[in-house]
């Protein structure tokens, strides 16, 4: 089965609403959110980010 078919979504309602532009700035959103949440859990580079960092249920 699919395991990132939820990120689709967002991605398909910032094109219809914006185009081009409307997927540039929810990219954009999704990165600084990164950045933010790395700068919190104390991760400077993405090899940073570990299982103890990382929260799923199944």
């Amino acid at each position: 089965g699919a395991d990132a078919v939820l990120i689709g979504r967002p991605y398909a309602v910032a094109a219809y609403g914006g185009g081009k532009e409307g997927v540039e700035l929810y990219t954009h959103k999704l990165g600084q959110e990164l950045e933010e949440t790395m700068i919190m859990t104390g991760c400077h580079r993405l090899d940073d980010i570990g299982k103890t960092h990382v929260s799923y249920k199944f």
